[in-house]
């Protein structure tokens, strides 16, 4: 016997409308374009030099109570605030927008100069080195030292060109291998080894490059 259409459940969840690309941009300029309203706000510069997400989500979360960061999407950011004199939101602000470029981001926050730098100045963990970054100090692994790491990576190792035995599933290097050079660049290959064997070389390391504060722009680089 067919089942009565009275039985039958209808869902009245209402489904989330996907944002698109636009309507995220258009929602992220009006956020940014807020935030510059409040008053007695701050908006500084900052250059990110060296992080790791896990890090840097700590920096968002110390300044979460007075503030937000926006990161990435700098020609979106600058739109916000005015990229010159003739069309910047408020005065002096298109000074922020002419530092906007590569690896930059903004904090709008109500937090003074005083409370930022100290933290970015305090707050600086230990960091796996990028390739590209410049190392602070020379790494050679020695013809004969045990590496700290499993067999099983042994394939991993091969493919980065390292020279080596095997004496009772233990790693031995056969040469010396230079890992970094002090105030030289860090190749990709040799980033990877680092990471490989948990050596962390480098610092959290965030520059606030200036800010702007009622109507006035404060430049802090040498």
């Amino acid at each position: 016997m067919p089942k009565s259409k009275r039985n039958v459940k209808i869902s009245l969840t209402k489904v989330k409308k996907k944002v698109n690309k636009k309507e995220m941009k258009d929602l992220k300029l009006l956020e940014i374009k807020k935030m510059i309203q409040i008053p007695n706000v701050y908006v500084y510069v900052l250059d990110i030099r060296t992080y790791s997400n896990n890090n840097l989500k700590v920096a968002i979360e110390h300044f979460k109570p007075n503030g937000k960061f926006f990161i990435g999407k700098n020609k979106l950011m600058k739109l916000a605030l005015g990229i010159n004199e003739n069309n910047e939101v408020k005065p002096n602000m298109s000074k922020i927008s002419e530092l906007l470029i590569g690896n930059r981001i903004l904090l709008i926050t109500k937090d003074g100069p005083l409370s930022v730098l100290k933290f970015f100045n305090e707050f600086q963990p230990e960091e796996y080195i990028k390739h590209g970054n410049i190392s602070p100090q020379d790494i050679t692994l020695k013809c004969g030292e045990v590496l700290n790491v499993p067999v099983s990576m042994q394939k991993d190792l091969q493919k980065r060109k390292l020279n080596f035995d095997i004496v009772d599933q233990k790693i031995i290097l056969k040469e010396n291998k230079v890992l970094a050079e002090k105030d030289k660049l860090i190749t990709l290959e040799n980033s990877k080894i680092l990471r490989m064997l948990n050596m962390k070389i480098a610092f959290f390391d965030i520059a606030v490059l200036g800010y702007w504060y009622l109507d006035k722009f404060v430049s802090l680089m040498n």
